[in-house]
């Protein structure tokens, strides 16, 4: 048994303590109770890998408590103006010799939540978006992308993710979405689709389209809807 009342030092990960009982018989390595404190929360479960398969098989079931957002990314000091406390279920099972490829043939599912918090646009940029693109398709003219509540559900099948939900309620939106996320080819093909609570006929906000890798996402409006939507709308004014 491993614990750690504080842990400190870690510049780029936000850990503050941890705990873990570790298991090794016949060639199956057991973590589990494991906790660690992260960004003010904690991640507990277990996790457990056996070698006397080729590739090796893993079984993982975590789950995410109370993250604060803007304890994140430490090293940031201009990200610690969002906030929003992150919670989430893990439960994967797969096989390979490496983290990559126990990723690209998992299955199982994930869950994210998230209660009411903001996203600066600065975070935004960090995480490799423009950052400008999406707060304008959030909120209009608002720097930070406040949010009432937000959720994310994917089934995992042999690396692919695909959205089961997801939607996000802002003070004057309501998004929904759905794609998937391949952890083999880490790539994203996520649509973020706007519900204006007030129903505004005048309203051009097209759907967001993010893609791209993990290494290089990108985010921008659906241009094609965008087109279609402003000629409804020319065609309603008109009428």
């Amino acid at each position: 048994i491993y614990s750690a009342a504080k842990i400190r030092h870690v510049e780029e990960l936000p850990l503050d303590k941890g705990s873990v009982h570790v298991k090794l018989n016949k060639g199956v390595l057991q973590l589990d109770p494991l906790m660690l404190g992260v960004a003010g929360g904690s991640l507990a479960g277990k996790f457990s890998v056996d070698v006397n398969v080729a590739p090796a098989s893993f079984d993982a079931h975590l789950a995410l408590r109370a993250v604060q957002l803007n304890q994140l990314f430490p090293t940031i000091e201009t990200t610690k103006s969002a906030f929003g406390k992150i919670s989430g279920q893990v439960n994967l099972t797969g096989r390979g010799n490496s983290a990559a490829q126990m990723l690209a043939s998992s299955s199982g599912d994930v869950a994210v939540l998230m209660g009411k918090g903001e996203l600066s646009n600065i975070l935004l940029e960090f995480m490799g978006l423009d950052g400008g693109e999406v707060i304008k398709f959030f909120v209009r003219g608002d720097r930070n992308v406040k949010l009432l509540c937000s959720a994310a559900a994917f089934e995992v099948k042999q690396g692919l993710m695909s959205s089961k939900v997801i939607v996000l309620d802002t003070s004057d939106t309501v998004i929904n979405g759905t794609g998937q996320i391949n952890l083999a080819s880490e790539t994203l093909d996520i649509t973020l689709r706007p519900q204006p609570k007030d129903r505004s006929i005048l309203s051009l906000r097209s759907p967001l389209k993010i893609g791209g890798t993990f290494a290089s996402p990108s985010a921008g409006p659906d241009k094609l809807a965008l087109g279609a939507r402003a000629g409804v709308t020319l065609g309603l004014a008109l009428i």
